[in-house]
C-alpha cells in the first residue's frame, strides 16, 4: 500500500501482483495519479470497484462497504 499526501489532498494506492487499486479524498488527485502512472505502465482503468481479491466492494453516499461473502460461497461451493 501506497499513501500519497499532497496540498492536504490524498491517494492511496493498493497493489497486489498485477491488480492496482487507488482511491482518493479528492477527484482530480485520481485523475493525475492515473496519467502519471500510464507513461510508466500499461494500464487499463476498469472503473469503479466492485471485487478485489474475492473481496465485494460496493460505496452509498456515505460508506463504503467490503464483504468476503462471494468468496466464503466459492469455498462453500468447491468444499460441497
Amino acid at each position: 500500500m501506497y499513501v500519497k499526501m499532497k496540498d492536504r489532498k490524498q491517494v492511496i494506492i493498493i497493489i497486489y501482483v498485477d491488480d492496482l487499486v487507488l482511491t482518493r479524498d479528492h477527484e482530480e488527485c485520481i485523475s493525475q495519479t492515473q496519467e502519471c502512472l500510464k507513461t510508466k505502465f500499461e494500464m487499463l482503468d476498469l472503473g469503479i470497484l466492485h471485487y478485489f481479491l474475492g473481496i465485494e466492494v460496493w460505496k452509498t453516499l456515505v460508506d463504503i462497504f467490503m464483504s468476503p461473502r462471494k468468496y466464503a460461497k466459492e469455498i462453500l461451493k468447491t468444499l460441497g
